[in-house]
């Protein structure tokens, strides 16, 4: 690989592992200055009482006599001028929840509530606060006040607040507080059904809590696996990595399948070459050169694939019809896996690309500065694209810059007037002026383009207030039966007398990968997935090199198909028409054929003494049958020829891969899987398990089954030369 792709796979691995932390880090959700006031209102009171310790929220010890008596004069001295300080009130309701219990120090965290208002970002801070030290009811206040809050941001399934509960459960679940992470998990869920970390991480904590719970924990796998391939972002990465096991596997049984071949066809092989051109040589050096011409690929460094193909080419007059189609068939899947790798690289790309992280972040509510500034540089560097222009607007529109958001999403509906979502956004900005007619035709023509939620739901908001209630009514239905969960979440944040609000809409993934993708360095990136295990090749050649093969392949078989050594049906002889003196004979060799045929004057002895010899073959045919099947998944049916083998062998091998290599192999090169590795490991084990185990059944059953053929050929010749033997009998008398 060139250096410039060197780099460019160094660089995948940074921006691969920093954006592996999804929700792990910490989100810029508000402005600067507002961020700034209330950690100073925070920090104000904290300072004025040294030695109160918070560093472990989950313990709640009981303070030194000292530390009280000085936090209590502390406190009491800024009752004055902090009692309108929302710190101020938690802070007195921490030390009293530590010092006499949560019943006295409910009414001070309440007043703190109260305090905050429609602070949103010291809601937020105190809502963290109490999910830290598992205080579900105190959180709960905090909560409720901030889900109006982010859906008056457009958020319909407020994935902010979803997402730190989210965070706060895999930290519990670090400290080893299962309940609360189970918990903080189900929170999670009400706000997003599918929300695959909180689907995994509660599968993972239901099988920790108890494993009799299984059926809960593989129902939250499955939910949580459907809901990864359905999402927008995670659904690409996913199926990125399932692409990837299953190239890796198809080549892995194309190896198995050329492995097996040799196997079982290399004697009619070494057969015509010591008929043919090494007659003048020694058995020894036959079978010796045979096997260089074999292996020839791997002694000149080549590597396993190309001896693959290699013994496959040689070997191709030597297999059954059905044989030749299944490897027509991996050899013909290799000319579309730079389509996949490819493919595996632009996913890659956008997850190391920075525009993707903004991207992200405007899409969660982040509304901080120094996200403002990403975009403005983004909008500022492509001035005609679409997505710079409908972030930037969106951003605009949560932090209250309404002019400036609306010319913004006004261009993005120039630029790209497909896109449903823009124009929802600029409908929420004429709905925000108080322009409904405005708004009502922006969503109209939303909705034309993509029904939506968000569009279907902000036209019964539309509605009602125009009061065409017949109306209002048929959009509320149809938001509801578009997404439920999002409409009881509206119905929720709308309560109380609270002002209407508008909903915006997700950008699809496509459009998503559409707008971010450059698509100029993926053949470089495609190569480094690729690895070249076919040394020479690259991958954007490997539709040619597969196509030539098949061609010679089959020109092969074709012409030297009728004139190559089989095997005897019977004893396993490798013949051809050089050593057959019977040329009409092509299913036994000369010694078995005047045996199984029937045919007069054979001594009822020799009979006898073929039939063994074909026993001890058949035998030793079903011990090779039974040991590939228990060793290799799908390997007995391979040895048969069996078609079932490559489904058989292509899941195991998947399984194996997916499950348990490719993560310990090259982490780096895979996006983090939504399922717990506890899980996926067992998923994988039990998988490979089961497959493995009707494979050596299904071997052990066709083993068994040529035994007893073989057994009632043997006593049909024992009773034969019992009959012939008492024939003979008067006759010897006689002479």
């Amino acid at each position: 690989m060139s250096q410039r792709g060197r780099f460019l796979i160094g660089l995948l691995f940074v921006g691969v592992g920093l954006g592996s932390g999804g929700i792990a880090g910490a989100f810029e959700i508000f402005p600067d200055a507002q961020v700034h006031e209330a950690h100073t209102l925070r920090q104000r009171v904290l300072d004025a009482t040294p030695g109160l310790d918070l560093a472990r929220p989950r313990t709640a010890a009981a303070l030194p006599a000292e530390s009280l008596a000085e936090a209590a004069k502390s406190l009491a001295a800024l009752e004055g001028r902090e009692a309108a300080n929302p710190f101020f009130h938690w802070l007195r309701g921490e030390i009293l929840r530590r010092t006499q219990g949560m019943e006295v120090a409910g009414a001070s965290f309440e007043r703190a509530a109260e305090r905050a208002g429609t602070k949103a970002v010291i809601h937020w801070i105190l809502w963290q606060e109490h999910l830290a030290r598992g205080l579900w009811r105190e959180a709960e206040r905090h909560e409720q006040a901030l889900l109006p809050l982010e859906v008056r941001l457009g958020l319909a399934h407020a994935p902010l607040i979803s997402q730190t509960l989210v965070r706060a459960a895999e930290q519990a679940a670090g400290d080893g507080d299962s309940e609360a992470a189970a918990r903080l998990y189900d929170r999670a869920l009400l706000y997003q059904a599918g929300q695959v970390e909180a689907l995994a991480g509660r599968a993972a904590m239901r099988w920790g809590l108890s494993p009799g719970r299984l059926f809960g924990a593989a129902r939250d796998v499955a939910q949580s696996v459907w809901a990864s391939l359905g999402h927008r972002i995670t659904g690409g990465r996913l199926m990125s990595n399932l692409l990837w096991s299953l190239m890796s596997a198809w080549l892995l049984c194309l190896l198995v399948a050329a492995g097996v071949a040799a196997l079982r066809t290399h004697t009619l092989f070494f057969h015509d070459l010591r008929e043919g051109p090494f007659r003048p040589f020694l058995p020894a050096v036959q079978r010796s050169l045979g096997l260089l011409v074999l292996l020839a690929p791997l002694m000149l460094g080549l590597g396993l694939a190309w001896t693959a193909l290699g013994m496959l080419l040689l070997l191709a007059p030597y297999l059954t019809p059905r044989e030749r189609t299944v490897v027509s068939v991996l050899v013909a899947g290799l000319a579309i896996v730079p389509i996949g790798y490819r493919w595996i690289a632009a996913q890659h790309i956008l997850a190391a690309s920075p525009r993707m992280a903004t991207s992200l972040a405007a899409e969660r509510g982040e509304t901080g500065d120094g996200l403002l500034a990403s975009l403005e540089a983004w909008r500022t560097e492509n001035p005609k694209s679409g997505l710079a222009a409908y972030y930037l607007g969106l951003l605009q529109k949560r932090r209250g810059e309404l002019a400036a958001a609306e010319a913004n999403l006004a261009e993005a509906v120039k630029l790209r007037p497909g896109w449903s979502f823009a124009h929802t956004g600029l409908g929420n900005l004429h709905f925000l002026a108080g322009r409904l007619k405005e708004a009502e035709a922006s969503y109209q023509r939303a909705a034309s383009i993509h029904p939506a939620f968000a569009s279907a739901a902000n036209l019964g908001t539309v509605y009602t207030l125009q009061m065409q209630l017949d109306k209002s009514s048929e959009w509320m239905t149809r938001s509801a039966r578009l997404d439920i969960q999002a409409a009881a979440l509206l119905a929720r944040a709308g309560s109380s007398g609270r002002p209407a609000v508008v909903m915006d809409e997700p950008v699809p993934g496509t459009v998503l990968a559409a707008g971010l993708y450059e698509g100029d360095e993926d053949d470089v990136v495609a190569e480094g997935f690729w690895g070249r295990p076919l040394r020479g090749v690259r991958v954007r050649w490997l539709a040619g090199v597969a196509l030539v093969f098949l061609v010679a392949f089959w020109t092969h078989a074709r012409l030297r198909g009728g004139r190559v050594a089989t095997r005897c049906q019977e004893c396993g002889t490798p013949f051809c028409v050089h050593c057959q003196s019977d040329f009409r004979e092509r299913a036994y060799c000369s010694p078995c054929a005047p045996v199984f045929r029937d045919r007069e004057g054979v001594p009822a002895m020799v009979k006898l003494a073929r039939q063994r010899e074909a026993d001890g073959w058949s035998r030793q045919e079903a011990r090779r049958t039974v040991w590939l099947g228990t060793l290799i998944p799908g390997g007995g049916w391979w040895y048969r020829g069996g078609v079932l083998a490559l489904p058989v062998c292509l899941v195991s091998l998947w399984a194996l891969l997916e499950g348990l290599l490719l993560d310990a192999v090259a982490p780096n090169l895979r996006f983090p899987s939504p399922l717990p590795s506890a899980l996926r490991w067992t998923g994988a084990a039990a998988a490979v398990l089961i497959l493995q185990s009707l494979s050596a059944w299904r071997s052990r059953v066709v083993a068994a089954a040529a035994r007893e053929d073989r057994k009632r050929a043997l006593r049909g010749a024992w009773s034969g030369a019992g009959r012939e033997g008492e024939e003979s009998e008067p006759l010897r008398m006689r002479e």
